[in-house]
């Protein structure tokens, strides 16, 4: 069953790729296509929102990725009116949605405002283990073979904690390709996800969570950048293959003008959080990709 419904997830998603893509080029040559109003709410991903706090020129919405794409997939959302601040391939994921039922795509045009790479956060110790048995660049089939404890988030609705098990996912198969359909990759995806039960995230992260509640897991993944920039000298951090980054996007209404100074104090305020410059190098995942991780989790947890 679970996989009959995958499959349906992936094959709907595949389909409506090339018409995404179609349905952009169109609006772009067509000036009578949809324009953005005037803004007048951000929506920010709630692990960014340290950052938001700092923009005054707008009414800020805090809630997790995963929420407002459900929200913005709905027949009755509107785009045009709010600045997402999100994670890559978040705005693009909610377009494959809203087209999967038949739906317009949204208008949102995303810029990349900052970075930070997906990590395995553990007490000095753990991170050791890892290190002499995995090496220095453990691959995810090494790190699970540990029987560690593995925090990702509560729900399926984080992202950076969809976007740590993206990176699980594609590190279970050398070639860097989910076998959606396999039992095997099934099971041991379960067993990730399971390895730390729901209840024991109590904080806004796994990270968060690790910090304050060492006892609730042996590792928690996310970006280095939520660490912060005061780092507690017993954690280290180990980088998992294949390398991901959670590259956060500004997702504004095509056609919009962006009111004065917010993508500055956004830029300023993820940067003083730990974040990073943009990295030119970093590869864009598949949105189709994303969003079957995202329903196999939700199958699976």
């Amino acid at each position: 069953m679970i996989v009959r419904r995958l499959m349906a997830v992936v094959i709907a998603v595949s389909l409506i790729g090339g018409a995404v893509l179609i349905r952009r080029e169109l609006e772009r040559d067509d000036p009578s296509g949809p324009s953005a109003g005037d803004i007048t709410m951000l929506v920010c991903a709630v692990e960014l929102a340290a950052a938001c706090g700092a923009v005054t020129e707008l009414p800020v919405t805090i809630e997790e990725a995963g929420t407002t794409l459900d929200r913005l997939a709905d027949a009755d959302a509107d785009s045009t009116s709010i600045l997402w601040l999100t994670f890559d391939p978040f705005p693009a994921m909610a377009d494959s949605l809203r087209t999967a039922a038949r739906l317009p795509a949204t208008t949102f045009q995303a810029e990349a405002i900052a970075s930070s790479p997906i990590a395995l956060v553990a007490p000095t110790s753990v991170i050791s283990t890892i290190g002499e048995t995995c090496g220095t660049e453990p691959t995810w089939q090494c790190v699970a073979g540990l029987d560690l404890r593995i925090g990702f988030a509560r729900t399926p609705t984080s992202g950076t904690g969809l976007l740590g098990l993206v990176q699980a996912a594609l590190g279970f198969d050398p070639a860097g390709s989910p076998a959606f359909d396999d039992a095997q990759f099934q099971v041991w995806l379960r067993n990730l996800v399971r390895s730390v039960a729901p209840s024991q995230l109590s904080s806004g992260t796994a990270i968060d969570t690790l910090q304050t509640r060492p006892s609730s897991m042996d590792v928690a993944v996310g970006t280095v950048a939520q660490l912060g920039n005061g780092r507690r000298s017993d954690f280290g951090v180990a980088y998992a293959e294949p390398m991901i980054r959670a590259d956060v996007v500004l997702a504004a209404p095509s056609g919009a003008e962006l009111p004065d100074e917010v993508a500055r104090q956004l830029r300023e305020g993820l940067v003083a959080g730990g974040w990073e410059e943009p990295d030119p190098s970093s590869s864009a995942l598949d949105a189709r990709t994303v969003l079957a991780i995202r329903a196999l989790w939700e199958q699976l947890r």
